[in-house]
């Protein structure tokens, strides 16, 4: 199984995007901030990651920049999951995707499934 990681506060999205992903046979640890989250990429590293931003939230702007600049991550797809007006000042190349909440079921899951098979298909680096 593939998984990923979902940084969601509000709990009811958490778990019914946990559920959906799950019916598509992801595995799916979850966090409901972005310090729980940057603790969870320290130990590990997902096939994707799912990120709420929020209006006012500001966290998930170091949780990428972090993510970026380390280098086991900087390839990892980020969907975003913007609760409002999302920029970033990067103009968002930075993120795999951007799905507005609320978002459409499908387009969550074809979103998620073609991040994961675009970083399946990723040539790895040979060492030596």
């Amino acid at each position: 199984m593939t998984e990923l990681l979902l940084i969601e506060h509000d709990a009811s999205i958490r778990e019914l995007v946990v559920e959906l992903l799950r019916d598509e046979g992801y595995t799916v640890a979850t966090a409901a901030s972005t310090s729980d989250g940057l603790a969870q990429l320290a130990q590990a590293t997902p096939a994707a990651l799912l990120v709420d931003v929020g209006p006012g939230d500001r966290n998930w702007h170091r949780l990428i920049t972090w993510c970026r600049s380390h280098e086991r991550l900087a390839q990892l797809p980020i969907i975003v999951l913007a609760g409002g007006p999302w920029h970033h000042p990067d103009g968002g190349s930075s993120v795999t995707a951007v799905i507005p909440k609320p978002f459409d079921i499908d387009e969550l899951v074809a979103t998620v499934n073609g991040a994961v098979s675009r970083q399946r298909s990723r040539p790895t680096a040979l060492v030596g």
